[in-house]
């Protein structure tokens, strides 16, 4: 059995995200393993594109737009962003670092679950496509970074 881990990175434009989950799917990765989080006027970029999908207004009044399986765990009434980053293994200091990326620098963030083999491919779509802070989660809980080749 493949370990799993999660590859997870933030982007400046929902454009960006869209060219890396475009070619994410192509090499064969299915939407049910892609999710993604970002501010939101209203319109839901993601709806169609993912498995899920939902609006979520947040404590302090902006709302976002969450696609794909991470839709789940942040719509239950005790989760916000950060505690749920925390189910996928990422630690509470890195969750709390991507929620607060999301909702006060109107960045959107990117996650992948995927197996170790395919991990680093997923990382490099991410840095290709214009993903910073990229890192990868794995089932052990231990989190790197892995500069480009």
């Amino acid at each position: 059995m493949a370990v799993r881990s999660v590859v997870i990175g933030l982007f400046g434009s929902p454009k960006q995200v869209q060219q890396a989950v475009d070619i994410i799917n192509q090499k064969g990765l299915g939407n049910n393993q892609v999710s993604v989080v970002s501010p939101t006027d209203g319109h839901i970029p993601w709806q169609g594109l993912m498995v899920q999908g939902a609006d979520l207004r947040q404590d302090h009044g902006s709302t976002l737009s969450v696609a794909g399986p991470l839709a789940g765990a942040i719509q239950q009434p005790d989760k916000d962003l950060s505690q749920s980053l925390k189910y996928y293994g990422i630690p509470e200091h890195r969750a709390t670092f991507y929620g607060d990326a999301v909702s006060r620098q109107n960045k959107t963030l990117l996650l992948v679950e995927t197996n170790n083999e395919r991990a680093g491919m997923v990382m490099n779509v991410f840095q290709d496509y214009g993903g910073k802070d990229v890192e990868r989660w794995g089932s052990g809980g231990k989190g790197f970074f892995r500069p480009r080749d």
